[in-house]
């Protein structure tokens, strides 16, 4: 069966109801419904007119009645020409009032004395009318019986009314004309008893009449009932019937069609959902297109899985590609990063090593030239290697995007002071303008990763720098306006004049290992990474990077990234004698003379004085002998070293002539030491190197101080005993020497085997600190540390680790091998000499010989004084039994509360002895009252007296502890790196801190050693003396596990509340 087939039916089926229905209702309901309303309005129109002959009967009477009480005769007439009037209507002489009700019209009549409108109702006898409005012959003799009885008792009523008028004789009972009126008579007469029943008899006659018609019109609607009956059950009949047609299509639809879709539907569903093995039941019969269309979904179904069979296969096969491309990748990264180690310790030994040495000794020029060259190849090879290990790191991953506070003007001057020296040696012109104002004032301190963001601009710079062969490379730093204060939009510019790129080398610009021409890489060289490497730490920081550029003209590179902004410093004012200056800038660059004026009026110099510029020497003379001239000098010259109509030295004489007293800075792109030399000798008061920077400005205009007295050259490391554990020769020889030079003992170790056997060999005292390279063969540092802290003697002998992994993980690594510092490779020899300074014994530099007091750092808690008259002068016992001391009751009281509450006041007392006893002994005055208060108490065993002098005993002791370990107690050698300051920022409160450390040491995160030190004014005031301690303790042993057991011993308040 087709689908048209069943649609045609049940279109027929509806067809065919609907003409039944229509037929059933038009030939038997509507005519019965019809004959129904006929017969009601008959009914309604025969009983209508009963009541008017009813209704006029007791109006005659009543006129009758009201005619004869009348005792005037002015408004007779009215009553009786109404009376004879309604006769007339009756016999058919005049017509009837028109209106649903004329006693209406009769009744109005009455009223007025004047005619009314005359009538133009129905006409004719009323037995006429009556057979008009179709009342049967029994109803019409009925009627005529009515007219009879209105007759006979109108004969009475004729009579009252003759009487009245006196054309009655009421003695003979004839009719005259010249009679007397007998009102009494004719009042009686229409009262009497014989009028009365022929009333009656009218009254009867009326009501047989209603009855008849009553009578015959309910029998006609009952009959049409019957007929309206007998359709509507035609027509229920014949509706059963077609709704058995109807249920019999609709039962043919949902077989047929309605199941089968159903069950299509769900297959579908199935199928959406990954279920490929869903068919179309075989029982479905269906409609033909509908089984098409079930046989359609299992095809579709069956191509479905021999697809994702031969996907899954190639997924399979992708699966085993990319886990062998995966560990080939991570292979290549470990292999990248071994051997940037390996890579960086060579260069580390030439660049900064060897080299460095070199040049501190005796050489021909042309021997100092070699090594001047051999250093510059190493530096630009080491450039290259860290180029290399940056993109390793980002590609593994690795590369985390810090968030700290920053000095955009400090980014950016680290970043140009990178690329000055290539741009002084190729003679470029190198711009820094700040388009934005605010970023050198109050939008200018930032939140972000400042390393990362001068690297992006170095990297920019120095591409600009390397494919310009001559002209200018302009920074510009802009900031788009955002709604939104809080973050900043910050937008850097390098422009350059270099040789530019095509459309086509823009596309391919930041792809790894490209260039943007291949015959550019012998020339300008590079490894085509830097801008590849730049691009991906633009987008780890959220931003964009774009680059516009021409053949010929030069490229211009822009990034965009969006920083939270910080509060930044209070920008000091200007001096008035800088605001007051009168400033010329001279160079034949307009740019640059834009840029410096720019700046100037930026930082308000000039801002009450003047600021002009001069293109040329000979502009400037002239300006300047204007100014002579005029009585207002100029007090600052900013002259450019090369211009085009005269030297610098030429331009400088003649300004010293003009005015001696100015104070005129050299400005040159060439910082070279002839130039400064030069310039010096001909009496320039300054020399800046360009760009200008604002802080170049700013200390040009800053008041002169006074030049402190240089320092006393420093004592180096001397006397400081060294392990040096490294396997490679070279840097052996290279870090051996630079500690021997500044006077340490140093002993080499080729490998962690060696130092561990130098170690048990010698001792502990042999070595101030062990300087531990972390890859070696045998045996490498991590694992050599781990032995080396398995001994209790070498608990406190420092390690430091030496490895050229430059991230945070190695150092972590480093620390929870039980190493106390960190140092990277290559060596920075004034990083170097930082870190072990701290760990220099005493005897290396001998201090002159201070009093006996003075050696003792302030203890307020303590009489020092007097203790050391006990101690007879001895400053080192005194200092031993202070840490002896600390360390026995640095737990606090908590025992002896437990005594109070037992109450054992044997162990109370005892114990409150004794320590009155030991404070007395190192001068802890206020604590021995306190505790000898407490003794007291306990001997009387007065429980409220010993409570009340617990309470003070604890607070007095916390505070001697924490004073005797903040003065005396040594921190550990890995703390000397450490800063104790907190960083720049909001203060930081004593629950912040608290709860900020209790996160770090949960994550293990080596920035609790960091934070601890930051942070210890604050952890002091949170946290009770003896979770101070037990604190202190840990984070000096960093144990981690029992600093977090300390924290949580201390409790939610900090232990605030121990005793």
């Amino acid at each position: 069966m087709k689908l048209r087939s069943i649609s045609h039916g049940s279109s027929a089926a509806v067809l065919l109801a609907l003409l039944v229905n229509v037929l059933v209702f038009w030939g038997l309901v509507f005519p019965a419904q019809e004959a129904m309303r006929r017969a009601i309005d008959e009914r309604e129109l025969a009983l209508g007119f009963v009541q008017q002959i009813e209704n006029e009967n007791t109006l005659l009477a009543e006129l009758v009645q009201g005619f004869t009480a009348r005792t005037d005769r002015q408004g007779d007439l009215r009553y009786i020409n109404t009376y004879y009037e309604i006769l007339d209507v009756r016999a058919g002489r005049s017509p009837a009032p028109e209106g649903a009700d004329p006693m209406l019209y009769w009744r109005e009549r009455m009223r007025v004395q004047a005619p009314v409108a005359p009538r133009s109702g129905a006409s004719g006898p009323m037995l006429e009318r009556m057979t008009r409005l179709g009342f049967a012959p029994d109803e019409l003799a009925a009627a005529g019986r009515v007219l009879a009885a209105a007759q006979y008792m109108q004969e009475l009523e004729k009579v009252a009314m003759a009487a009245t008028q006196g054309l009655f004789d009421t003695t003979t009972g004839d009719f005259t004309d010249d009679g007397r009126p007998d009102l009494h008579f004719a009042f009686d007469l229409v009262r009497s008893r014989e009028y009365e029943d022929r009333r009656l008899m009218l009254t009867e006659a009326v009501g047989e009449l209603r009855g008849q018609v009553r009578a015959r019109t309910d029998a006609a609607i009952g009959a049409a009932r019957e007929k309206l009956a007998t359709g509507i059950q035609v027509a229920v009949g014949v509706n059963a019937a077609l709704a058995l047609l109807f249920y019999g299509v609709l039962s043919v639809q949902r077989r047929r069609v309605l199941e089968p879709i159903r069950m299509l539907s769900a297959v579908a569903g199935r199928i959406a959902e990954g279920d490929y093995d869903a068919r179309t039941p075989r029982h479905a019969r269906g409609v033909d297109e509908l089984v098409r269309l079930g046989a359609a979904l299992d095809a579709m179904a069956n191509r479905f899985q021999a697809d994702i069979a031969a996907r899954e296969q190639t997924g399979r096969e992708l699966k085993l590609a990319r886990d062998e491309a995966n560990e080939a990748t991570e292979a290549k990264s470990r292999f990248v990063r071994n051997m940037s180690h390996e890579m960086r310790t060579p260069m580390n030994t030439i660049v900064l090593g060897l080299t460095h040495l070199s040049l501190q000794t005796d050489l021909s020029a042309e021997q100092r030239d070699f090594v001047d060259k051999a250093q510059a190849a190493s530096r630009m090879m080491l450039a290259l290697i860290n180029d290399v290990l940056d993109f390793s790191k980002i590609e593994a991953g690795r590369m985390v995007i810090e968030s700290a506070r920053f000095s955009v003007e400090e980014v950016v001057a680290q970043a140009i002071e990178l690329v000055r020296q290539p741009a002084q040696h190729k003679e470029i012109e190198l711009l820094c303008d700040w388009a934005d104002p605010t970023l050198l004032a109050e939008r200018g301190t930032l939140r972000g990763d400042a390393l990362r963001l001068q690297q992006i601009l170095a990297n920019l710079l120095s591409n600009a720098v390397k494919f310009t062969p001559r002209g200018q490379v302009r920074l510009t730093l802009d900031s788009v306006p955002r709604a939104d204060e809080s973050t900043v939009e910050l937008q850097l510019r390098v422009e350059d004049t270099g040789i530019g790129m095509t459309a086509e080398q823009v596309q391919g610009l930041f792809r790894e290992f490209v260039q943007a021409d291949v015959s550019t890489t012998r020339h300008f060289g590079g490894t085509g990474l830097g801008l590849a490497i730049t691009r991906r730490l633009v987008e780890l920081m959220g931003g964009t990077i774009e680059v516009r550029s021409e053949p010929g003209v030069g490229s211009r590179f822009e990034v965009r990234v969006t920083l939270p902004r910080e509060r930044a410093a209070q920008a000091r004012p200007p001096t008035p004698e800088a605001a007051a200056s009168r400033v010329l800038v001279v160079d034949d660059q307009q740019d640059t003379r834009l840029v410096m004026l720019g700046q100037l009026h930026t930082l308000g110099v000039g801002s009450s004085g003047r600021l002009a510029a001069a293109r040329d020497a000979t502009q400037a003379v002239a300006l300047a002998e204007d100014a002579a001239r005029a009585g207002r000098p100029f007090d600052r010259v900013l002259l450019d070293w090369m211009l085009p109509d005269a030297d610098g030295a030429a331009v400088l004489q003649r300004l010293r002539e003009l005015n001696p007293a100015a104070r005129i800075c050299i400005v040159s792109a060439y910082g070279t030491d002839e130039i400064r030399q030069q310039a010096r000798a001909l009496g320039a008061d300054g020399f800046i190197a360009k760009p200008v920077l604002p802080e170049d400005l700013r200390r040009l205009f800053r008041p002169a101080e006074r030049t402190p007295a240089p320092a006393p050259p420093s004592a180096g490391l001397a006397g400081l005993r060294v392990l040096l554990v490294e396997d490679h020769a070279l840097n052996q020889e290279l870090a051996a020497s630079l500690l021997r030079r500044r006077g340490a003992e140093v002993v080499i170790a080729d490998n962690g085997l060696v130092a561990l056997e130098t170690l048990a060999a010698r001792g502990p005292e042999a070595f101030d600190v062990v300087l531990m390279d972390v890859q070696m063969p045998v045996l490498d540092g991590l694992e050599a540390t781990r032995r080396l802290r398995r001994e209790a003697r070498f608990d406190t002998l420092p390690v430091l680790a030496m490895t050229a992994h430059a991230l945070d993980e190695e150092r972590r690594r480093c620390l929870a091998a039980g190493m106390q510092g960190h140092i990277a490779k290559p060596l920075d020899v004034a990083a170097l000499e930082a870190a072990l300074a701290p760990l220099r014994p005493a005897a290396g530099v001998p201090p002159p010989a201070p009093p006996a007091t003075a050696a003792l750092p302030p203890l307020p808690s303590l009489d020092t004084g007097r203790a050391l008259r006990q101690f007879d002068g001895n400053v080192a016992l005194y200092r031993r039994t202070l840490l002896a001391f600390a360390a026995e009751y640095g737990d606090g009281l908590a025992a002896w509360a437990a005594w109070l509450d037992a109450p054992d006041w044997t162990a109370l007392r005892r114990a409150a002895h004794t320590l009155q006893g030991l404070a007395g002994t190192i001068g802890a005055v206020a604590l021995r009252e306190h505790a000898l208060a407490l003794e007291q108490a306990a001997a009387k065993q007065e429980a409220a007296a010993a409570r009340a002098a617990l309470l003070p005993l604890g607070d007095t002791l916390g505070r001697v502890i924490t004073e005797i370990d903040a003065a005396l107690a040594a921190p550990p050698p890995w703390m000397a790196g450490v800063p104790s300051t907190p960083p720049p920022g909001p203060a930081v409160t004593p629950a912040q801190a608290l709860h900020r450390l209790h996160e770090l040491l949960e994550a293990d995160d080596s920035d609790a050693i960091d934070w601890f030190q930051q942070q210890r004014p604050a952890l002091q005031a949170a946290l009770a003396a003896p979770a101070m301690r037990h604190l202190t303790q840990a984070m000096s042993a960093l144990d981690f596990d029992a600093a977090l057991a300390a924290l949580r011993l201390a409790g939610p308040g900090g232990g605030q509340d121990e005793r």
